[in-house]
């Protein structure tokens, strides 16, 4: 997962997930699925107080069938029995505590971290999800879901006794729909693959970024990843069709109407959007396709002033299809390998030279014909009136995967530092 979610099956989150478990009853209608929320006696609005006591006092929906209202007797809150109970749900080599397990599926990739899990879990179905969830519950034992361990935040990390609900054996892709334009996966499947799978249906998946090889769909939706392409596809949330999600208690609620218009009440799957993990476990998704980009055009800019950068995103973006905006300090780079010549970016061109403060790596989509003449002429233009120092432009696939593995490596070079990283948005008028 990007920034990978956890769950405590305590305190708040198991209230508001046993809330959640408990208000849902499902019924079909025509074309919709419709849930209504059902709140206890004492929770119901002011104006049933002239109803009758006996109107009152009726009892609350019964439970989803996916949660008998005892799924496991009375526990006591022993870790050792709560693992014995473990290892008769589950398969052996779907729990383990091995300490060299534990240090690699009990932590993310944020660093200074030592993890302290009581044991690392594999489910491969979401009824298995939902059994570890209510023996967590049962035994007060908090639970972190984990993935493809990537991110920087610490969301992934289990250091007081928690168990580890890794994910990567949930790792297919369910269905795909052509005609609707969108793809149903479990929460392990990594980006890299679903943008692959993709492609091999004519389409594209645009969320993108550097650890998309490891990153896992269920941790970009709980984390909201964002990725190189947000300035023209958005977030991960604006891929979400629809959701699957087990509560703290073990309930599973779909929330995947899978409609493009849906007006039919709350829209509950945006609650676990970015959610970090604090209300359930993403299981399943279905996200958005869109067509393939064509004719793109990469570009990397030598820029001396950073308030140059606002003039020449205006006018890019005023005249052409710009999926990608990345601006990039001469500083992170000194550590990433790579084969372009930076040093024709200087001022005084020479192995020697210093290279500007900052380079901007701009995409752009559609560029053929005029609109590539137009772009030629426009780089000219500010290039000439020193919004920048200088470029190299092309529409060439392998020089453009050389640029941009200039901002992909970034992070990879650095880890050895070990550095403390930030994730900091502005506008792009500040």
């Amino acid at each position: 997962m990007h920034r990978l979610n956890r769950t405590v099956a305590q305190a708040l989150p198991v209230a508001v997930g046993f809330a959640l478990g408990r208000i849902y009853q499902q019924r079909q209608t025509t074309h919709t699925r419709v849930q209504e929320i059902h709140s206890p006696p004492s929770a119901r609005l002011a104006s049933q107080s002239h109803t009758s006591m006996r109107q009152t006092q009726r009892q609350a929906p019964p439970l989803p069938a996916s949660m008998p209202s005892t799924p496991f007797p009375a526990a006591s809150r022993s870790p050792s029995a709560l693992l014995q109970q473990l290892k008769a749900e589950l398969t052996p080599e779907q729990i383990t505590t091995d300490p060299e397990d534990i240090q690699l599926y009990g932590q993310d990739a944020t660093p200074h971290n030592h993890p302290a899990p009581l044991a690392i879990l594999f489910p491969r179905t979401i009824e298995e999800v939902q059994t570890v969830m209510k023996l967590a519950q049962q035994y007060k034992i908090g639970v972190v879901p984990s993935g493809g361990r990537t991110g920087l935040s610490g969301g992934a990390v289990a250091l007081s006794g928690e168990l580890v609900l890794c994910l990567d054996e949930m790792d297919a892709i369910i269905d795909v729909n052509q005609h609707d334009r969108t793809v149903t996966c479990q929460a392990g499947v990594t980006t890299q693959t679903l943008q692959s799978f993709a492609k091999d249906q004519g389409l594209y998946y645009p969320v993108s970024f550097a650890s998309q090889g490891a990153s896992q769909i269920g941790g970009n939706i709980a984390t909201n990843a964002g990725g190189v392409h947000v300035i023209q596809w958005g977030n991960t949330r604006e891929q979400v069709i629809g959701l699957k999600v087990v509560t703290p208690e073990g309930a599973l609620l779909e929330l995947d109407r899978n409609l493009t218009k849906d007006n039919t009440g709350y829209d509950l799957k945006q609650l676990y959007i970015g959610s970090e993990g604090t209300l359930g476990i993403i299981v399943e998704a279905t996200m958005k396709l869109t067509s393939i980009p064509s004719h793109m055009r990469v570009t990397l800019l030598g820029i001396h002033d950073i308030q140059h950068v606002s003039a020449i995103k205006q006018a890019l973006q005023s005249a052409f299809n710009v999926t990608a905006l990345e601006l990039i300090s001469s500083a992170a780079l000194q550590h990433v390998h790579h084969d372009i010549d930076l040093s024709r970016f200087s001022t005084h061109p020479s192995p020697s030279a210093p290279l500007p403060p900052y380079f901007l790596l701009t995409e752009c989509a559609d560029i053929k014909d005029k609109q590539a003449e137009k772009l030629d002429q426009l780089l000219k233009k500010q290039e000439a009136s020193g919004l920048f120092t200088h470029h190299i432009s092309t529409t060439d696939p392998l020089l453009s995967e050389k640029i941009w593995a200039l901002r992909e490596g970034i992070s990879s070079s650095l880890a050895e530092f070990k550095p403390l990283k930030f994730d900091i948005s502005v506008q792009p008028s500040k």
